[in-house]
């Protein structure tokens, strides 16, 4: 009999997905990728764990089949109810995936809101950045109950809202600091966005948007780099934020036991 196989151990040719989609005709999944290989405290996250993307309703087959092999178990979808209903929510659901529907902005899936404040303003990466820090202070009970998720799956976990950048990103931010991510590889990540953004705005009727708002499509590093500086100058981190919204010791061990490779002690010769 052979031995068993722990499906998270780390694999040559790591079982989650990249980039599927087509951005010359803009179909199938355009901003997907794998949290995996980003430096953290102890070692490296697990390549097939946690996926991030855009919405996950315009998968197609191909796409969908290629997320079951990866080992996708479990969903969570960020948008609001109205994008929800306007768009639908795929396939997935009818092939027995667990969906979770955790609305981080409830009203609206772009930061409107900030828009109307700064009207006549030009919009910059610091304060976009400080709204990403206003979301998550606001939605630090929801993003704690995100990260339980990811903690207790049984498979790997995809978290997506309409293009993966904005939500997407402070969730992927939130998880990776818990982890011990450096603030320069927490920037790195949400600025990997940035390759699929021309396709995403063409699909989103955003490709001539006003210099002034331009940031609002952007992935700029000053944005995320931005919100690390708001939390930790006035709120302690993000670690203490979602600690103090319910984080507990034994679900960031639970996150740790899923998502971290060690990285081998070196040996003298």
């Amino acid at each position: 009999m052979s031995a068993a196989v722990d499906p998270w151990e780390p694999h040559p040719r790591p079982r989650a997905v990249h980039g599927l989609g087509d951005p010359d005709t803009e179909q199938g999944l355009l901003n997907l990728r794998d949290l995996g290989g980003i430096p953290v405290t102890g070692g490296t996250t697990r390549h097939g764990v946690v996926l991030r993307s855009d919405d996950l309703s315009r998968a197609t087959t191909w796409e969908v089949e290629a997320l079951l092999h990866a080992g996708l178990s479990t969903v969570v979808d960020l948008r609001s109810p109205h994008e929800v209903a306007s768009a639908g929510t795929g396939p997935l659901r009818a092939r027995g995936v667990e969906q979770h529907h955790l609305p981080l902005l409830p009203r609206s899936g772009m930061p409107g809101g900030l828009v109307a404040r700064l009207t006549g303003n030009a919009v910059t990466p610091d304060e976009l950045g400080r709204w990403y820090a206003m979301v998550t202070l606001a939605s630090a009970p929801l993003l704690v109950g995100v990260l339980e998720l990811v903690a207790r799956a049984e498979g790997a976990v995809l978290v997506h809202c309409t293009a993966g950048k904005d939500r997407a990103g402070i969730v992927a931010a939130c998880l990776l600091t818990v982890l011990g991510a450096g603030r320069d590889d927490v920037v790195l990540d949400y600025t990997r966005t940035s390759v699929a953004l021309p396709a995403l705005r063409r699909r989103l009727g955003l490709a001539a948007v006003a210099a002034d708002v331009a940031v609002l499509v952007d992935a700029h590093p000053g944005t995320m780099a931005g919100m690390l500086t708001v939390l930790h100058e006035e709120h302690g981190g993000v670690r203490e934020v979602l600690g103090e919204a319910g984080l507990t010791d034994a679900t960031t061990a639970r996150l740790r036991d899923r998502l971290v490779v060690a990285t081998p002690a070196r040996t003298s010769a």
